[in-house]
């Protein structure tokens, strides 16, 4: 669990910011409308998993990419 938090730490912090300013958000959505509603600001906590997922897309492609170029170098040297 340790290494979990260590590895995870920033995304645990902005996570943690993110639900904090959430009431913040559905406040100023609803004086920016002029009535109480549910719109997009409902997704807000959301951002920081939907960023780390895609940072971890990317990576592995990246990953998946270089190990690609190294077998095709490995195969013309063959």
């Amino acid at each position: 669990m340790k290494q979990f938090i260590k590895r995870h730490f920033i995304l645990l912090v902005v996570t943690g910011i993110f639900l904090a300013l959430t009431p913040q958000m559905f406040t100023y959505a609803d004086a920016q409308r002029g009535y109480n509603a549910i719109g997009g600001e409902m997704f807000f906590p959301l951002i920081p998993f939907m960023l780390w997922l895609m940072w971890g897309m990317v990576k592995d492609t990246f990953k998946e990419f270089k190990q690609i170029l190294t077998e095709s170098e490995e195969n013309e040297n063959d």
